[in-house]
């Protein structure tokens, strides 16, 4: 094995050790253990809507008229392990283990921004629906909401960091499937190894599964047209010139 495949697995193995220690800390942490990403959540959300919270120990962040909780299940972790996942595999960097502490700084600061997003709607929403459907609605928002950011995070790092010149379309459709594929690893994927998927959750089992493939096929379909439009562009004063 040559040095580089050393330093590849090396890089691999440190960016899943990273997102392991997450999910462990997350599926044991506290509300109080998770103020760290919490805390500027419910300060983000204050500001977007005007309603002022207070932390509560061992129960989060409480409305001021006490109608509605920032929980730890409000954490976004999750969605942290899949931001930091896709920007690591993304920008391999070839085994560069220095830009690791970015991107899970980018992924950290993504994921507030996105907590904040769908704590403010179902905020907006809350109240506004039957109480039975209230449960599905704010699953089914909830996995738009993030999804849509990761594809969102997904585009800025396309554009800021290293793009893919040169590719035709099919490889461009090929990478966009990023997003999907690291949203399924941690959504679904890890889920099902540690069997905590039980008979009873087969509709949140559908709904991770099919949610995120429902806003992802557009976004395809758009990086396939642009990809396509780029490549007519570069090849016209070729043709041109002959």
């Amino acid at each position: 094995m040559n040095a580089k495949r050393i330093s590849t697995l090396i890089y691999l193995l440190a960016v899943i050790a990273v997102a392991g220690a997450l999910k462990w800390h997350y599926s044991t942490a506290n509300v109080n253990e998770l103020r760290w990403i919490l805390a500027p959540t419910a300060a983000l959300v204050q500001i977007a809507t005007g309603t002022g919270f207070e932390f509560e120990s061992f129960a989060g962040y409480m409305s001021a008229d006490r109608t509605f909780l920032i929980a730890a299940p409000c954490a976004g972790v999750n969605f942290l392990i899949v931001c930091f996942l896709m920007l690591a595999v993304r920008n391999n960097c070839e085994g560069r283990l220095i830009r690791l502490p970015s991107m899970l700084l980018i992924a950290y600061g993504w994921t507030v921004i996105a907590n904040a997003a769908r704590i403010a709607i179902a905020l907006h929403s809350a109240g506004a629906e039957d109480l039975g459907d209230a449960e599905e609605r704010h699953r089914i928002e909830g996995i738009i909401v993030y999804f849509a950011f990761l594809i969102g995070l997904y585009m800025v790092a396309n554009k800021f960091g290293r793009p893919l010149t040169g590719a035709r379309s099919g490889r461009i459709v090929i990478s966009a499937l990023l997003p999907l594929l690291a949203y399924y690893a941690v959504a679904l994927g890890v889920p099902l190894l540690d069997g905590s998927y039980a008979a009873a959750k087969i509709d949140h089992f559908i709904s991770v599964l099919l949610v995120p493939l429902l806003v992802w096929i557009p976004f395809a379909l758009l990086a396939y047209a642009l990809a396509a439009k780029e490549s007519d562009r570069k090849a016209s004063p070729d043709q041109a010139a002959e």
